[in-house]
Formats: C-alpha cells, sequence, structure tokens
C-alpha cells in the first residue's frame, strides 16, 4: 500500500469476495464536500426565511380579519384601554386625543431637559415658554407643536414655581 497515489484503490482478497479499501482522499473531494453543506446551509436558511416570511404574512391577515370584524365601538373601547395607562383619552366624535386631568405624567412638572432631549425620542417639535409673575409667583405657559413620534400634535403646559421647581397647575 505504501507508494500508492492519493484517491487510489487497493483490493483485498477476504473470502468469496473483493473488499475495497479508500488509502486517501483526492483534494477534489474535500473541495465538493464543503460546497455540498455550503449548498446545504443555504438551502436551510432559504427554506427558514421562507416560512418566517409565510408564518408573517398569516399573522397579518389573520389581524387584518379581526380588525375588519371588530365593530366601531369596540375598536375605540380598544384604542382607550390601551391609552388609558399612559394617561390619554380618546374623543371619537372630533377625532383626537388628550390627557386627563390628573394623568401620571402631572407630577413630573417642568424640566427644560424635557424639551432639550425630545429629539432623542423621535419628537421634533417647537416650543414656546412664556415666563411671567403673577400674584407675586412666577408661572410658566410652555406651548408645543410638532411630531411626536408618528404622529403630529400640540400640547399647552401652565405651571407654577414652587421652591426650586416647576409644578403643574
Amino acid at each position: 500500500m505504501h507508494g500508492r497515489r492519493k484517491g487510489a484503490v487497493a483490493f483485498f482478497r477476504a473470502g468469496k469476495g473483493e473488499m475495497h479499501i479508500l488509502v486517501g482522499r483526492t483534494t477534489k473531494g474535500k473541495k465538493d464536500m464543503k460546497i455540498i453543506y455550503l449548498i446545504g446551509i443555504i438551502i436551510f436558511v432559504l427554506i427558514i426565511l421562507i416560512l418566517k416570511i409565510c408564518l408573517f404574512r398569516c399573522k397579518l391577515r389573520w389581524a387584518q380579519e379581526k380588525v375588519r370584524g371588530t365593530c366601531c365601538r369596540e375598536k375605540i373601547e380598544d384604542v382607550e384601554r390601551l391609552i388609558a395607562p399612559y394617561g390619554f383619552l380618546y374623543e371619537c366624535n372630533q377625532d383626537y386625543f388628550y390627557s386627563r386631568i390628573n394623568s401620571w405624567q402631572r407630577e413630573m412638572g417642568y424640566v427644560k431637559a424635557y424639551d432639550k432631549l425630545a429629539s432623542f425620542m423621535n419628537m421634533v417639535f417647537d416650543c414656546e415658554p412664556i415666563h411671567f409673575f403673577y400674584d407675586g409667583r412666577e408661572w410658566i405657559i410652555e406651548l408645543w407643536k410638532g411630531q411626536y413620534g408618528i404622529t403630529t400634535g400640540a400640547e399647552i403646559g401652565v405651571y407654577q414655581k414652587r421652591d426650586w421647581r416647576y409644578v403643574s397647575v
């Protein structure tokens, strides 16, 4: 068996039949196997991707049918249920959102940093704080108008300075 080239086959007689033993592998065989494995992996990834796309489309179709089959009152109740924890309500007759008078945001008061850092939270708006003194106290009325994430809107906030911070009135 010594001196044979890689890929050569050695024959041995064993009983009635012949026995074939592969002495070595060729470089071409290794490359072919790598290509076959690579093609198998690509096919596997494509199958997974196609299945994910089909699943997404089925879920989307199911969601669309669910929305189409829901009456307007149920849709409005769902929206109100979703936005209530954030301190907002929906006025369906005039189609706008507004904040509750006792929403949790009221506790925060006014801080100028909110306006400065808003762009980091996908809010691009113009703001105009109006400072004035009335009845021996310092007040701010701030007006906001702009884009809040994917929606547009406006706000008006009234704040009174108490101690070192401005609180909602």
